[in-house]
């Protein structure tokens, strides 16, 4: 079954961003790489469920227009960011129109977040709070956010 997770009466009817948030659960705990290859299937499959059900299930060496997918995934410090470009539905063959992938990984917010502060020697080396904040990271999750927002 080809299913995108929306309504067919839905006026939105693809995602438009996946947020992916990594557990803290040690149990369920995916490598960076793990991680980032999760986010891949998954904009992935969701391009490919929105092209099936724009173009039909016919594999085709061209789309009449990409499907674009992006993504975000953080554990709330660290954050990767992905762009999915669907250009072909023809999957079989190593030659001809590729479909595209566009990461920028492991992009930190801040540096560190601490409740108490960290001394040593009578002398506050990390205050508490947050240390190091990076601005254009937020800039960054936030040009996906509003991405195509009216």
């Amino acid at each position: 079954m080809n299913c995108t997770g929306f309504r067919g009466n839905y006026p939105y009817p693809h995602a438009h961003t996946l947020y992916f948030l990594e557990t803290a659960d040690p149990n369920c705990k995916l490598r960076p790489e793990q991680f980032r290859a999760k986010m891949i299937m998954f904009t992935f499959g969701n391009a490919l469920a929105r092209a099936h059900k724009l173009y039909g299930t016919q594999p085709q060496s061209l789309l009449e227009r990409p499907v674009t997918v992006q993504a975000v995934g953080t554990n709330g410090r660290i954050f990767q960011f992905l762009v999915f470009q669907l250009n072909t539905t023809e999957l079989s063959g190593d030659d001809g129109i590729k479909n595209q992938v566009w990461l920028d990984e492991d992009v930190e917010l801040y540096d560190f977040a601490k409740v108490r502060p960290l001394i040593k020697k009578k002398e506050v080396k990390v205050p508490a709070g947050l240390a190091g904040y990076k601005p254009e990271t937020f800039s960054k999750f936030l040009a996906l956010y509003l991405h195509g927002a009216v």
